[in-house]
């Protein structure tokens, strides 16, 4: 099923969906804070979120920010792929 249902869902993003490229939606600074605004995102957020993942993602971000640091932006995107794709699969599922 994938995650276009949800993007159909947030409020004043017009002509985001299905077929929205993920660098065109960091261009919408309000993105994620209406992606978070949404029920179904808490309630996707309280059935899988733990302590265990919230170190792994802490981990994530922290590699992701050292990266860009020492200006590794392969590096910085290659994990920041690999961090969306983990908090995807543990939101949605294996897809």
């Amino acid at each position: 099923m994938g995650a276009a249902w949800l993007w159909s869902m947030l409020p004043g993003l017009g002509g985001v969906g299905a077929g929205a490229s993920p660098a065109s939606l960091w261009k919408r600074p309000s993105f994620m804070n209406s992606a978070r605004a949404l029920p179904v995102w808490g309630s996707l957020k309280q059935r899988t979120f733990t302590p265990d993942r919230r170190a792994c993602y802490h981990e994530d971000h922290t590699a992701i920010v050292e990266d860009l640091h020492d200006r590794d932006p392969e590096t910085a995107r290659e994990r920041m792929r690999d961090h969306l794709i983990r908090v995807s699969d543990n939101l949605l599922g294996r897809h």
